[in-house]
């Protein structure tokens, strides 16, 4: 199970608005700070609970109530949900904003969790969540904080959340005071077309995020590919050789190797090419976003692109190379027997 990274922005956003030093949370910290602070990263639940138990640790204050709870609360002022802060302004009601909660768990939560037992009131909603709280405790209390800070964007008061076993609560008043004037939020936009304007937006950041995880899976996918490729080429060629050795060199290959060794090629081509069309599509959408930037330049991108085309261009001629090979010595075989 994976969380949003929407969380860890929100912490580092909160800690520097307090005038808080981010070392001390950030040593030891294996993902990139880019990444803590990109809303469209996914993190492992595992680590981003440790991550969170070690910022209470450091940044919990003596009388103050518990850390992450304050985070949560604080979300619509620190702006770190990134495009997903826009979504929520436009949100005229608390009812609107979790019209469909699964949409907006899913922003937070992958894969999404599915919900059971959906009730639905005027000032509030309920359901049943089957995630296993206990394993994350930290999290847990930063996840019930923002959902409680949903009014605030549509400028309203906070709601109380419940969170007990299974069974997650969200209320609040549907008479209390506004805290922007009514005439400022949602006025002159049809329902109609804010939903789909907000329904667009959560596609279009579901999709990059996607993309992204994707890109990360198929970049680890080519890495793995070409590191097999070449030690199988080492192994049957040995590295000299297939840099400068003669031809006779390579006569020993066999059909059988010879045929695997270019499927292998092609599979390879396969993996460069729907890598180079995520990228492209990364980029259109994400504009080089620092998430976007720090990947290509953790995979060494700009290497991959260059040697790539040299390494499959001399791949493929000694693959050529030993089939000419191989075709002449069973002809000069067949010579010899027919003498």
């Amino acid at each position: 199970m994976l969380f949003s990274c929407k969380m860890t922005s929100s912490v580092l956003a909160f800690v520097e608005a307090r005038g808080g030093d981010l070392n001390p949370l950030l040593d030891g910290v294996e993902l990139p700070e880019e990444f803590l602070r990109d809303a469209s990263f996914w993190m492992n639940a595992a680590e981003m609970e440790s991550f969170f138990k070690k910022a209470c640790q450091i940044y919990q204050r003596p009388n103050e109530e518990h850390f992450l709870k304050q985070v949560g609360h604080a979300s619509p002022e620190l702006r770190s949900w990134g495009v997903f802060d826009s979504v929520l302004r436009m949100m005229p009601r608390p009812q609107e904003l979790l019209a469909h909660p699964e949409k907006f768990l899913a922003s937070f939560i992958s894969p999404p969790p599915p919900f059971q037992n959906l009730e639905q009131t005027e000032n509030g909603i309920a359901f049943d969540l089957p995630i296993p709280t206990e394993n994350f405790p930290y999290t847990k209390v930063l996840l019930e904080a923002s959902l409680e800070s949903l009014p605030v964007f549509a400028g309203q008061a906070l709601a109380q959340c419940r969170w007990e076993d299974l069974r997650l609560t969200l209320s609040w008043q549907v008479d209390q005071p506004m805290m922007f004037g009514a005439e400022d939020v949602g006025r002159q936009i049809s329902p109609q077309l804010l939903q789909s304007v907000v329904d667009s937006l959560q596609k279009q950041t579901l999709q990059l995020e996607t993309a992204y995880q994707e890109l990360q899976k198929k970049n680890e996918q080519l890495l793995k590919t070409q590191t097999e490729l070449e030690k199988r080429v080492q192994s049957q060629l040995g590295v000299e050789s297939l840099m400068r050795g003669p031809l006779r060199e390579y006569d020993f290959l066999t059909e059988s190797s010879i045929l695997f060794l270019d499927q292998n090629l092609a599979k390879l081509q396969d993996y460069m090419v729907r890598a180079q069309q995520l990228i492209t599509m990364l980029v259109a959408q994400d504009r080089m976003s620092p998430a976007v930037k720090a990947a290509m330049k953790k995979v060494d991108w700009e290497r991959i692109l260059q040697s790539y085309p040299r390494i499959v261009h001399e791949s493929r001629e000694v693959l050529q190379q030993s089939k000419e090979s191989n075709s002449s010595q069973r002809e000069a075989n067949k010579g010899v027997k027919h003498v």
